[in-house]
């Protein structure tokens, strides 16, 4: 398996697998990959940028400054 990042889209090669066992094993690996990526991007998209409308602050920084 390869990663490739190019900007900000992620490229996963794999090779093609030679039986329908290694094409579900590709596929459950691909999915949690996958899966692993998106749950980073969510959180980090929703809790560590900050967000134009809580004034250009995270939502932890808006909190501490809004309790």
């Amino acid at each position: 398996m390869q990663r490739k990042v190019s900007g900000s889209r992620l490229f996963i090669k794999h090779e093609i697998p030679q039986s329908s066992d290694q094409g579900l094993f590709l596929y459950c690996s691909i999915y949690k990959e996958v899966e692993e990526i998106t749950e980073n991007w969510v959180k980090q998209f929703n809790e560590e940028r900050p967000h134009e409308s809580l004034g250009n602050l995270t939502p932890m920084e808006y909190l501490a400054v809004n309790q």
